[in-house]
């Protein structure tokens, strides 16, 4: 698809619909909708009776095809409007079934405005992008966006919001509305016979989004491996397109430059503090560290429990994928202390999470104790690993 989609996420008052407003009214294009009001059947399709007569009215979706939506206040669509709304979104085609069946194209670009669903404010959240999971509900909707800014409240100094009028220097105003407009227009007008790459502009795309791929986590999947490289090269197209590189008005020339403006501006609004995507890819990046130094360190770690039967504790502990205090308690048969104990080690080492007041394990802890069955402890390596731990607890 050639159409992407944006997500604004952010505290009330940051001014994210009145910018988008102002941006539409520069451009003259875009319409604007309130996802409170829309709901699903204001922006795909709606089926209406009329003297016991069917009538199929197409939504914002397909009547702006090749065009831009912006959808205020997202969070007022639930997440069942938002599931439903997911083929069209993937596919530019609105299908409706039932009494009425037809299908046409809805290949439009939208711009999603939203608060966070819980209400809360976005900086309340330990890392800002888990808000955007909240909103959609589902992993895989939010794999559709090509990309998202956070806005959070403090972020920028209020001596900036509150100057003067008087105090701001004239700009030279070169970017007219109606220039603004044309180019805009141009760019929603080219076919995909008239996008080149340069070679190296391909090079790039392949390696940054290996590099993106590696650096961000896809359990909030803005960012995912398997298809990174075509989320920055329809961006790439889009700054090329802004920047008007073309050598005949017809075709557009993607570049290297193009490509790596696009990345670099990807890494800073998610790296921004109200949006924590970096700080949340790093944390996860060692939750789930199963390589065998990792594996090492925390089997030497679980040797200094104080279990009577540590095999027989591995294998129990893997019939158990969800498992409350006290199932482990009866499973384990541990004093109160001990399982204190170990559940501390679980959860540290993460190997288990918790989910209100059960535990669910994580697949670093299946690894790890499918290692430990392929492995099982011996009392040599139990009092080895406890005499390392206590001579260098001597120092």
């Amino acid at each position: 698809r050639g159409w992407g989609e944006l997500l604004i996420i952010g505290d009330s008052g940051q001014a994210k619909t009145t910018l988008v407003e102002r941006l539409m009214n520069h451009y003259k294009l875009g319409e604007l909708y309130s996802g409170e009001s829309s709901r699903r059947t204001g922006l795909v399709y709606n089926m209406q009776q009329n003297n016991k007569r069917w009538f199929l009215v197409w939504g914002a979706y397909p009547l702006n095809d090749g065009g831009l939506i912006a959808i205020d206040e997202l969070s007022g669509l639930s997440e069942e409007d938002l599931a439903q709304m997911s083929d069209v979104r993937s596919s530019g085609i609105a299908k409706t079934t039932g009494v009425i069946t037809a299908e046409t194209t809805a290949r439009t670009r939208a711009i999603y405005i939203s608060n966070p669903r819980n209400g809360r404010p976005l900086n309340a959240e330990t890392y800002g992008v888990m808000s955007i999971l909240k909103l959609f509900g589902k992993a895989e909707d939010v794999r559709r966006l090509d990309l998202a800014i956070a806005v959070a409240s403090g972020d920028v100094n209020p001596s900036l919001v509150n100057r003067s009028l008087d105090d701001i220097p004239a700009v030279p105003h070169i970017y007219t509305s109606d220039h603004c407009n044309m180019r805009a227009l141009w760019a929603w007008s080219r076919r995909p016979e008239h996008i080149k790459f340069e070679d190296d502009a391909v090079a790039t795309i392949l390696k940054l989004a290996t590099q993106m791929g590696k650096k961000y986590t896809s359990r909030v999947p803005l960012v995912e491996a398997a298809d990174q490289r075509i989320k920055i090269a329809r961006l790439s197209i889009a700054c090329a397109c802004c920047a008007f590189s073309t050598t005949d008005g017809e075709d557009v020339v993607v570049k290297k430059e193009h490509v790596e403006f696009v990345v670099n501006f990807l890494d800073r609004i998610y790296s921004t503090k109200s949006m924590g995507y970096d700080k949340l890819s790093e944390q996860e990046r060692v939750n789930t560290d199963s390589s065998e130094a990792n594996i090492a360190k925390i089997r030497a770690s679980f040797a200094l429990l104080p279990l009577q039967d540590f095999n027989e504790t591995v294998k129990t502990l893997y019939q158990l994928p969800y498992f409350n205090r006290f199932t482990l308690e009866d499973y384990t048969g541990l004093p109160r202390d001990d399982l204190r104990l170990l559940l501390k080690f679980l959860t540290n080492n993460h190997l288990v999470e918790r989910v209100r007041s059960d535990y669910r394990r994580m697949p670093i802890g299946t690894e790890f104790l499918e290692h430990c069955i392929e492995e099982p402890f011996t009392p040599d390596e139990i009092d080895e690993a406890r005499r390392n731990y206590y001579s260098a607890a001597e120092y």
